[in-house]
């Protein structure tokens, strides 16, 4: 279910995975990985790529990432 603010789509739908949506993304971390060979300016991953807007936007696909939980 998709639970965002966003009335106008479905952000889990859009972006091609399960996140905790606000009003869709700024950050995308089950999304598919895109090799950079296959990235230029008009294929770029967008919301469906392991994308991370604050660190290096859209256009950028990280092949990798870990979520560590801790204590407070």
């Amino acid at each position: 279910m998709d639970n965002d603010k966003n009335l106008d789509l479905n952000c889990a739908h859009m972006a091609l995975g399960a996140w905790w949506y606000g009003a869709c993304l700024t950050s995308n971390l089950n999304g598919f990985w895109y090799p950079a060979s296959s990235l230029d300016g008009n294929n770029a991953p967008g919301s469906k790529g392991v994308v991370w807007r604050e660190w290096r936007g859209y256009q950028y696909s990280l092949k990798a990432t870990t979520m560590k939980v801790t204590q407070s």
